[in-house]
């Protein structure tokens, strides 16, 4: 068996190019007495990046007011948690009251199970009612906290800039 070696392509080109380019130099370059103006590159963003930047900016502004609000209800807790049927986790925000409105629904139906009266059967409009009710409150919390605390209502903006920047994008690849 016979090994072939790869043949060298470039021997002393990239050297010559170097010194050429270092000779040319001083030519090219300006004077002491000419500015170079600041050329800034934007480039779009991706979906995927838009959605991580959106969701530190989401831990964050939760961070943020969870230290300013004193009822555990109205603050905001997000855990990894998987979907029906899958083992991939993924973060899940969720105020204090709707973890325990759920909590106690699904308790409720797991003991409606055992005792035979059915599976996932119950009419939840009420616990609905009552989540409508304290995500207003909480959307007022916030108002209040972020008219009082220039970090939370930064926050808040950066969060709202994101979502507003994700839509465009998303919009702007199916068009």
């Amino acid at each position: 068996m016979r090994f072939v070696r790869p043949a060298k392509l470039y021997v002393g080109r990239p050297l010559l190019a170097c010194l050429c380019f270092l000779y040319l130099l001083p030519a090219i370059a300006p004077g002491a007495d000419e500015t170079i103006d600041e050329i800034i590159v934007v480039a779009p963003h991706t979906l995927v990046s838009i959605r991580r930047q959106m969701l530190r900016a989401d831990i964050e502004m939760y961070r943020i007011s969870n230290t300013l609000i004193n009822d555990p209800l109205y603050k905001v807790w997000c855990l990894l948690e998987s979907k029906p049927g899958s083992r991939i986790k993924h973060r899940v925000c969720k105020p204090g009251f709707e973890r325990n409105i759920n909590s106690g629904i699904l308790n409720n139906e797991v003991n409606m199970s055992r005792f035979g009266e059915g599976t996932f059967s119950y009419n939840y409009a009420l616990s609905s009612t009552e989540i409508k009710k304290h995500r207003a409150i909480l959307k007022l919390k916030f108002i209040d906290l972020a008219a009082d605390n220039p970090t939370l209502a930064k926050a808040i903006y950066a969060r709202a800039n994101l979502n507003l920047a994700y839509e465009e994008s998303l919009r702007r690849k199916h068009d």
